[in-house]
C-alpha cells in the first residue's frame, strides 16, 4: 500500500475510533409548533418533525461529523489528508444538491418564494403546488410556461468553477471511476458536463 494511502487509512481508523468512543452528540429537541393548542390537529410540518425525531437519521445525526479545523495549519493538514484519500480511492461518488445550481444563479424552487410570488397565481404559492399534473389539464399554457421558464433558466445559466473542479477530480479516476448522484433537475451534470452517463 502506498504511504499516502496507508496514512489516509490510519487517519480514517483513528476518526472512527474517536467517534465510536464519544458516541453521537445529543441533538436539541425540535421546537413545538406555535399556535397548536391541546386537542388541535398538528400541521403536516409538525407531524414530519415528530417522525424525524423518532427516526434512525435523527438519532445518528452528527455522529460522523468532524469538527472543522481551528487554524491554517490544521486546514492545510485536513486538505492534505483529503487529497491522500482521493488519491487512494478506487472511484469517486459526487453527491450534490441545490447549492450547485444556486451558485449558478438558479433559484432554489423549494426554499425561495420569489418565483412563485412573481407568478402571482392564487393557487400556486410554492414548488409543490405547481408540480401537480392537474395543471396540464386545467391550464396547459400555465403548466408548460412554468416548466419552460425553469428549463430556459437552466439552459442559460453559466456553469461555475465548482463544476470544473469536479470534472478535474473525476478525470483522475478515468471514465469508469466516477459517479454522480444529484437531486438537481437542471441537467448540468448530464448534458453539459457528462458526469452522469
Amino acid at each position: 500500500m502506498p504511504a499516502a494511502a496507508a496514512d489516509a487509512d490510519a487517519a480514517r481508523q483513528q476518526r472512527a475510533s474517536k467517534l465510536a468512543s464519544a458516541g453521537p452528540e445529543p441533538e436539541p429537541e425540535p421546537e413545538p409548533e406555535p399556535g397548536v393548542a391541546g386537542g388541535a390537529q398538528p400541521s403536516v410540518e409538525a407531524q414530519r418533525a415528530a417522525e424525524l425525531k423518532d427516526s434512525v437519521y435523527w438519532r445518528h445525526r452528527g455522529a460522523h461529523h468532524i469538527k472543522p479545523p481551528a487554524d491554517a495549519a490544521a486546514v492545510e493538514a485536513a486538505l492534505n489528508e483529503a487529497a491522500a484519500c482521493i488519491a487512494a480511492a478506487d472511484g469517486l461518488l459526487f453527491i450534490t444538491g441545490a447549492g450547485m445550481g444556486v451558485d449558478m444563479g438558479l433559484q432554489d424552487f423549494r426554499s425561495s418564494n420569489q418565483f412563485w410570488q412573481e407568478l402571482g397565481h392564487p393557487e400556486i404559492q410554492r414548488y409543490e403546488d405547481s408540480s401537480d399534473n392537474k395543471w396540464f389539464e386545467i391550464d396547459p399554457q400555465l403548466a408548460w410556461g412554468i416548466n419552460y421558464s425553469q428549463l430556459s433558466a437552466y439552459r442559460e445559466a453559466k456553469v461555475h468553477a465548482g463544476y470544473d473542479a469536479l470534472l478535474k477530480l473525476a478525470a483522475t479516476k478515468g471514465d469508469d471511476g466516477h459517479f454522480c448522484w444529484t437531486s438537481n433537475i437542471d441537467g448540468v451534470f448530464q448534458v453539459r458536463l457528462t458526469l452522469i452517463k
